[in-house]
């Protein structure tokens, strides 16, 4: 598990719950906008975003995805050609399993129609085999290097982050039966040591942009990555462990570590599995935004008081309590709920009948039986007129306003 780093990533202000835009930071500046005007902003900042975003390439509500396009193979040769024919940019995101496309809508569909058919091509090829212990001590002392050179460059990818481990065949259905063959067979003829100073740790070849751990391990700098990535998507506790020497290391990378070895688009995704982890641990300090495919996070208070704090959420604009998580601007989260249940409305109807009413600073119940209309709170001790509930500091100012604006002190 990652220690303090992760703590400092979500104690302090950070781009990841927050937006980074400051113009729309400001969340006070919504505050008096109407409701129409407010949702209009939130609607265009919606679509805007949209557009920022790209559109996860998807087909009855499923993402598109395969294994294979999740390495530098022939399958992702063929994605760039997607790319080039269709005048789109696609970005892999292996963490999440996504294809995200960017372009004009009408591209972007039809390039999203050709990934279907090549995922639906390459699921058709090869497979996915997965190893007993045996087998995978085999595959980490040299077997996968040698089954590796038998079928060809770009065929065979160990996936030692997995659970099973396994090996994920790329090429033909027929290269796809050699290599259970050549598995079956491991226990026959010489087996390849390996090299631990130039291979990979987790495909077990020789290293391609070679990075070394702390700990002294060697990684394919794409390997390190995809290693990072499928840690951060599974583990429950946030943690990114070494797996050098055949899984037995367990050294934990700190967040220092991986900023230093990782791209800085894989360290923000990095970052950002990290926070989530964090909020998924802590439900009863954070909380997701109510409105629906929102995502926005807020502190959630610590308990309900009569004045909680409301939090206006930076992309849809609706205003939440941190306290009970619901919307109810200019009430407190008692008069809420009262309100849900319709007892509420049940005292406003006797209070009407009765003629009690409340004082508009402390919202203390009161009843004038007779005399004029001049009435002094007993909980706050403010002067107020009972035609209008205007307030005064003294009972002067309250008779002068009486006089000019009612024609008088008593009920005319």
């Amino acid at each position: 598990m990652l220690p303090n780093p992760v703590l400092q990533v979500v104690g302090a202000p950070h781009p990841l719950a927050e937006d980074v835009d400051a113009d729309v930071l400001e969340v006070g500046e919504f505050h008096h906008l109407p409701d129409e005007n407010s949702r209009r902003v939130a609607q265009a900042k919606e679509a805007l975003e949209r557009i920022i975003s790209g559109e996860v390439a998807s087909k009855g509500g499923e993402d598109l995805w395969s294994a294979n396009l999740g390495r530098n193979g022939n399958e992702y040769k063929r994605l760039k050609e997607v790319e080039q024919d269709y005048g789109v940019v696609i970005i892999r995101n292996r963490r999440k399993s996504q294809l995200r496309l960017f372009g004009p809508e009408e591209s972007c569909r039809r390039a999203t129609a050709a990934l279907e058919s090549l995922i639906q091509k390459g699921d058709s090829d090869g497979g996915v085999i997965e190893l007993n212990e045996d087998e995978f001590q085999w595959a980490c002392t040299g077997g996968f290097k040698m089954l590796k050179s038998r079928l060809g460059d770009n065929k065979a990818t160990f996936d030692i982050a997995s659970t099973p481990r396994r090996i994920l065949i790329g090429g033909s259905n027929a290269d796809y039966t050699a290599a259970l063959a050549i598995i079956a067979s491991r226990k026959i003829g010489p087996v390849l040591s390996p090299d631990a100073e130039t291979e990979c740790s987790v495909c077990f070849t020789e290293a391609e942009e070679p990075i070394r751990t702390s700990c002294d391990h060697v990684y394919c700098s794409g390997c390190f990555t995809d290693l990072c990535q499928a840690q951060a998507s599974t583990s429950t506790e946030f943690r990114i462990s070494c797996v050098g020497g055949q899984d037995r290391c367990k050294g934990i990378l700190a967040i220092s570590e991986l900023q230093e070895l990782l791209s800085s688009a894989a360290f923000e995704d990095i970052l950002e599995a990290s926070f989530s982890s964090y909020v998924r641990r802590h439900p009863a300090d954070f909380r997701y935004c109510p409105t629906p495919d929102c995502g926005q996070i807020y502190r959630a208070a610590a308990r309900a008081t009569t004045s909680s704090t409301l939090f206006t959420c930076t992309r849809c604009l609706i205003p939440t309590c941190t306290a009970c998580h619901c919307p109810h601007p200019g009430m407190t989260c008692a008069e809420s709920r009262d309100l849900a249940s319709g007892g509420y409305e049940a005292l406003k109807k006797i209070k009407l009948e009765l003629g009690i009413k409340d004082c508009p600073k402390c919202k203390t119940a009161m009843e004038k039986i007779d005399g004029c209309n001049h009435v002094t709170c007993r909980g706050c001790g403010t002067h107020i007129c009972w035609v209008c509930l205007g307030t005064f500091n003294t009972g002067d100012q309250c008779y002068q306003h009486m006089n000019k604006m009612h024609g008088g002190v008593f009920d005319v």
